[in-house]
């Protein structure tokens, strides 16, 4: 397996990395180690996050907002870190709306805006994406570490955007709204309409209308911001890096989102095999610790002797996993880190090994 400085000269050039991986492989932390190691090549950096649990203010002992907070570890170089949230970017979108203010109101007033930016409809992705947009203009950063969602949940962040532009930008929108519009009327006459008032209820009916009818230069302004970003993540200023981890499950995702980013036009810069418990030092083989078994159980020294077996073995079956993952290279291994080391330590310690 190659070591960092193959993959690391690839990584502290890039404008954006998008760190992608299967969930709890610790892609996370790399993401912070990996802004804390280009903070140390005197690189201001950004890290960004779409996590919901908040675990990279946990990593970084701070807490974050959608507004960047500098973050600055013992005896490390500052840097800057945010956790993305919808509701305060579909604000600032529509605050920069060429739209009446009453217009600006009911989008943000509606129950339908409300829905979609705290579900699963593809705004969450899309104003994801417009906040790393807006950064990248920023002149305050050299560099953004973006934090993706596990897996081929990292998919959605690319392709929903798509969606829900299409959706508020499209042709149908306005007949869409028009034809909500007259049912929420009907709903309020006996008959039919009632009957369709009482399914739909003739208030939502209403609100999707006047929503929909204000919407239109709102997925205008969201298709300029996706435009430049997609224009982003597919220029070489952008690298998208795998993390996985030495276990069947997630090494078949990160294989899997690694032939799916391919194909979309976004081929992986790399891979991080995060938390190998075998040695990585490449002087030690499995051979080489066989025979220091055999040896040291000729010397009567059972428990070393053990022991070192037990180590090669483990060496065996994670370059057996890896070998038959075969994700992309060049690739850089980082040691499994002890449970009870303190989270600044865990990063210090992971930023050394990436630019080793």
């Amino acid at each position: 397996m190659s070591h960092a400085p193959a993959l690391w000269p690839v990584l502290r050039e890039a404008e954006l990395l998008v760190v992608c991986g299967a969930g709890g492989v610790g892609k996370t932390t790399v993401s912070a180690s990996l802004g804390l190691a280009l903070a140390r090549e005197g690189r201001r950096v950004l890290v960004l996050t779409v996590d919901p649990a908040r675990r990279l203010a946990e990593a970084l002992g701070h807490d974050l907002g959608p507004d960047p907070t500098v973050v600055q570890l013992p005896g490390e170089p500052a840097m800057s870190a945010a956790m993305l949230d919808p509701a305060t970017s579909f604000s600032r979108v529509v605050d920069d709306l060429p739209v009446s203010e009453a217009d600006r109101r009911r989008l943000r007033e509606s129950r339908i805006t409300r829905e979609l930016t705290g579900g699963d409809a593809g705004m969450q992705e899309l104003m994801a994406i417009v906040e790393l947009e807006r950064f990248s203009q920023d002149d305050r950063y050299d560099v953004i570490i973006l934090d993706t969602p596990p897996a081929l949940h990292a998919l959605d962040l690319l392709d929903g955007p798509q969606r829900i532009v299409g959706l508020l930008a499209g042709r149908t929108v306005k007949a869409v709204g028009r034809a909500s519009g007259i049912a929420g009327k009907f709903g309020r006459l006996p008959g039919p309409g009632r009957a369709l008032g009482k399914l739909w209820g003739t208030d939502l009916l209403s609100e999707i209308a006047t929503f929909l009818d204000a919407a239109a230069p709102f997925g205008a302004a969201l298709g300029q911001h996706l435009d430049h970003a997609e224009a982003l993540l597919r220029s070489d200023r952008s690298a998208f890096t795998l993390v996985a981890a030495p276990a069947d499950a997630p090494l078949a995702a990160a294989g899997e989102l690694a032939v799916e980013l391919a194909r979309r036009g976004h081929p992986v810069a790399g891979t991080i095999i995060n938390r190998r418990r075998a040695p990585l030092d490449p002087a030690v083989t499995a051979a080489g610790l066989r025979a220091l078994a055999t040896s040291l159980t000729a010397d009567a020294l059972e428990r070393p002797a053990e022991l070192a077996a037990h180590v090669a073995t483990v060496l065996d079956h994670e370059e057996g996993l890896l070998d038959a993952a075969a994700l992309p290279r060049p690739q850089v291994a980082l040691g499994e880190r002890p449970a009870q080391e303190k989270p600044a330590d865990v990063l210090s310690a992971l930023a050394t090994g990436l630019a080793a």
